[in-house]
């Protein structure tokens, strides 16, 4: 035993006997000793493969054979010359200076690290041998035109730069090349041997076909995946479905040819070339935060597109796709530039979709359907298919449907709702194209109506075709009483919470049974509350049913004791431009309408001459005939059922009183080609507000006709216009003038009281009261307009004062704040009783044009409210 342990240690000690490190001493060659200094016993003083080299002291080697060495260890300054000779390193290789000429190189190495300062670019094969483990070191970079030859059980593992630009990878038996985490590696040739000789499946490594030739793509599983070429190249691969786990992106010069296989992606999909995949089947975004975006500025194509995410995948470009989209999981984002999604397939959504404001198009030429049991909301949709497309599940609609050609709507067991989330926010049916219909009687037609407010008669119509009051008044929070429905009978007497009009009569009549039809193009006034007395927040109604579509007439007539009026609604789940209305009807209309507002009164002609969808409006025809509607009259623009757009020389007068806030307004609009006569083309004869307790209000001219808007010519330069003001209840009452800074035909206003001689300059005071304890008594005034009058400033810089911007009422035990500024502003409001105690903390909000509910005191009373803005205030009196 003692001698086989002799002989053991005798053989390694002679293996190792002439291992030495050497440095370089002067610039020479590799094989001359003069070129070296070592350290350790070498017979020859040349390395070779048992030594250690390291070129130091900015020398030159060259190399005159092939050489061996164990490291190599290149200093930054230094150089090694390969002179086109080859060279073994059987351990690392270490370059931070400079390398010449062509070599081949052998590694032996186990395990063993390439380390490269700078970039190697020299030529020649790198051979990776057999039992070697060689690593590539991060930060390296490697710029070859030739190959790298790994032999049976070898391995390299990438962890920089590499890019062979000529050549390739050509392993064989097990060899095995790993492009690690930190690694990128770029090839122009084919990869040689099979797929077991590479792993390019390593989280953030990256894979880069490169080359103008045909480049197949080997494997079917990649981290990141890069296709490029430097003029034009086809990019395709075989053998299955492709699965790259990272980023996939195409270059500019390069097409990309799916062979009819899937195309998993894990990362961002980014396709600089601007030119779509052929022969797909489809592409399945499976990470979890995901982007999609191209250089083709028309959309990104895809065949089919599923998403399978486990996040978001966020569009940053415009998609189109020729088969389907479906959203598996995680959720589809059109992005912060709302950028459009285009399918001619079937829209399937069990994920989540966030359309901001993008716009889905279905143009498909053969049935399509949207599916998917998520609720999916779409801002815009747009439909333009020959065939029909129809709508599975529950899907809605917040902004503009668009049907151009085919039919649309849900099937038996779908559900399309044209949702109202706010004033100006709620979907509207786009004009239908003249081959397009809308099918299926699934529709939810949302309409919403702001509050809190004080409960209030309002004129609305149907968007649907043949329904019942019973669809409204099954609405939970849609208050009707005396109609025979879920709420019952408020009493006593019964009340009854919705009617109709009669255009003959002037009249209302109590509606009693909810199986009344409500007719397209026809309104009806119902009593808008959740309860008896009162909104309690925004109500948003539905209403089911096919939407209105193509032409709607409504039967309207003239004359009568309405003078004309009739109560007539817009049919469509759209605005209509009331113009384009009187132009399409048979009967001859006045181009002027009122709507009714809370507080009892008309607002003439309101939102620029827009009627919103489901709106119910007062119309005068002079003969009779049919109000039309058609799909030319509607108009896109979502503007809120009473908000006013003002006009130049128009003065707004609004009478109320201290007890109800009740009240009516009429509108004086000073024309240059107007007088003081009644023309249906131009005025609005009185109409009173079917609020009894209303204060009324309304102009005269000298033969005794009354208005509730009036044309007036502005020749003379003192203009005089009689205004009536019959109060209902009696108390305090109130008149308030508006849009005074309109008025440029005339610099000073006032007001003439007849029963008390009382003169109010207008340009100072924009509100007036007086004390009035009959009911049904009238106060005469002359509003007078001055051209020559030397005012203390013009009408044109008078702003609004805070009293005429606010009113405070009590309503079925409520007790309400009403602001009607043009921009929003920050107010704070406050409550006293009459010895100065606050009952009611102060309320600091910012308010537009709308109504906010207060505390109720502890106990009945006279109280004072309190409006600051700013440094202006403005003290209420109510009776609670």
């Amino acid at each position: 035993m003692n001698r086989i342990i002799q002989v053991a240690l005798f053989v390694f000690f002679a293996l190792n006997l002439n291992a030495a490190t050497f440095t370089s001493f002067a610039t020479g060659n590799w094989n001359a000793s003069g070129s070296w200094t070592h350290t350790g016993f070498d017979a020859d003083n040349i390395p070779d493969l048992d030594d250690d080299v390291t070129i130091q002291g900015n020398h030159t080697i060259t190399l005159q054979a092939l050489s061996d060495c164990v490291d190599l260890i290149i200093n930054a300054g230094c150089t090694l010359n390969f002179n086109s000779r080859n060279i073994r390193v059987r351990g690392d290789f270490i370059r931070n200076g400079v390398t010449l000429s062509v070599s081949h190189m052998y590694f032996y190495g186990n395990p063993a690290t390439i380390a490269i300062a700078g970039t190697f670019t020299n030529g020649g094969n790198w051979n990776f041998m057999n039992g070697c483990n060689v690593s590539i070191a991060p930060g390296s970079n490697i710029l070859k035109v030739n190959y790298f030859y790994i032999q049976d059980n070898a391995r390299l593992t990438n962890r920089g730069n590499v890019a062979l630009t000529g050549g390739s990878i050509s392993p064989s038996g097990t060899g095995l090349f790993t492009n690690w985490s930190t690694g990128t590696f770029s090839v122009a040739q084919p990869l040689l041997g099979n797929s077991s000789n590479y792993n390019f499946a390593i989280s953030g490594n990256r894979m880069r076909y490169n080359g103008n030739s045909a480049n197949p793509i080997m494997l079917q599983t990649y981290h990141h995946l890069d296709l490029l070429s430097s003029g034009s190249s086809t990019k395709t691969w075989s053998g299955g479905n492709l699965t790259v786990n990272g980023d996939f992106r195409i270059f500019a010069g390069t097409t990309v040819d799916c062979a009819n296989q899937f195309l998993n992606v894990g990362g961002n999909w980014i396709n600089f070339a601007g030119i779509n995949c052929t022969n797909q089947i489809g592409v399945n975004m499976i990470g979890s935060s995901q982007v999609i975006q191209s250089a083709n500025l028309a959309g990104e194509g895809f065949n089919n597109l599923t998403i399978m995410s486990s996040g978001t995948v966020t569009l940053a470009r415009a998609i189109i796709c020729a088969g389907s989209l479906a959203i598996v999981s995680g959720t589809l984002d059109v992005g912060v530039a709302n950028h459009q999604i285009t399918l001619s397939g079937t829209w399937q959504d069990n994920g989540n979709f966030t359309a901001r404001q993008g716009t889905v198009r279905m143009l498909g030429s053969t049935p399509q359907a949207i599916d998917g049991v998520s609720s999916t909301v779409f801002y815009n949709l747009t439909i333009s298919n020959t065939s029909s497309i129809t709508v599975n599940f529950i899907k809605t609609i917040s902004n503009i449907l668009t049907v151009t050609t085919g039919s649309f709507g849900p099937s038996a067991f779908g559900t399309v709702i044209l949702s109202a989330t706010g004033t100006t926010t709620y979907a509207r049916i786009a004009p239908l194209g003249a081959l397009a219909s809308l099918t299926g009687t699934g529709w939810v037609v949302q309409t919403f109506v702001n509050g809190p407010a004080t409960a209030y008669w309002q004129y609305v119509s149907s968007p649907v075709a043949a329904t019942t009051l019973a669809d409204w008044d099954n609405d939970t929070r849609f208050y009707m009483s005396g109609v025979g429905g879920n709420d019952g009978n408020a009493c006593c007497p019964v009340f009854r919470s919705v009617r109709t009009y009669s255009e003959t009569t002037n009249t209302y009549t109590n509606v009693t049974t909810t199986a009344t039809p409500l007719t397209p193009g026809r309104g009806i006034m119902v009593w808008m509350a959740d309860n008896v007395s009162s909104l309690t927040a925004p109500l948003v109604f539905d209403t089911r049913g096919t939407p209105n579509f193509n032409t709607v007439n409504r039967a309207v007539t003239a004359g009568g004791a309405g003078a004309g009026y009739n109560l007539v609604g817009n049919p469509y789940a759209c605005p209509v431009t009331y113009a384009s209305v009187a132009a399409a009807s048979s009967a001859s209309l006045s181009p002027n309408f009122v709507i009714l507002q809370e507080n009892g009164s008309y607002a003439t002609n309101p939102n620029g001459g827009t009627i919103a969808a489901a709106q119910g409006f007062m119309c005068i025809a002079s003969t009779g005939g049919n109000i039309t509607f058609t799909e030319s009259c509607k108009s896109l623009v979502a503007n809120p059922n009473v908000m006013r757009v003002l006009s130049g020389n128009q003065i707004r007068i609004k009478a109320g009183n201290a007890v109800n806030g009740l009240g009516e307004e009429t509108v004086v609009k000073l024309d240059a080609a107007g007088d003081e006569s009644y023309d249906m083309f131009y005025d609005l004869p009185y109409l009173a507000s079917p609020y009894e307790n209303a204060t009324h209000v309304y102009t005269q001219n000298s033969l005794g006709e009354q208005f509730i808007l009036n044309n007036i010519g502005t020749t003379q330069d003192h203009l005089t216009i009689p205004v009536a003001v019959v109060t209902s209840t009696p108390g305090t009452q109130i008149l308030t003038f508006k849009d005074l800074s309109t008025v440029t035909e005339y610099n000073c206003a006032w007001l003439e009281d007849l029963e008390t001689g009382a003169r109010i300059n207008l340009n100072q005071y924009d509100t007036y009261q007086f004390e009035e304890a009959e009911m049904g008594a009238t106060r005469n005034f002359v509003l007078h307009f001055e051209r020559t009058n030397d005012c203390t400033f013009d009408l044109q810089t008078t702003a609004t004062s805070l009293d005429a911007a606010t009113n405070v009422y009590v309503s079925g035990e409520m007790i309400f704040a009403q602001f009607e500024f043009e921009v929003e502003e920050i107010v704070t409001v406050s409550m006293f009783d009459l010895s100065g105690r606050m009952v009611m903390g102060e309320k600091t909000m910012n308010v537009g044009t709308q109504t906010i509910v207060l505390d109720n005191p502890d106990a009945h009373g006279i109280y004072l409210v309190r409006i600051q803005k700013g440094n202006e205030i403005s003290t209420k009196k109510i009776y609670y």
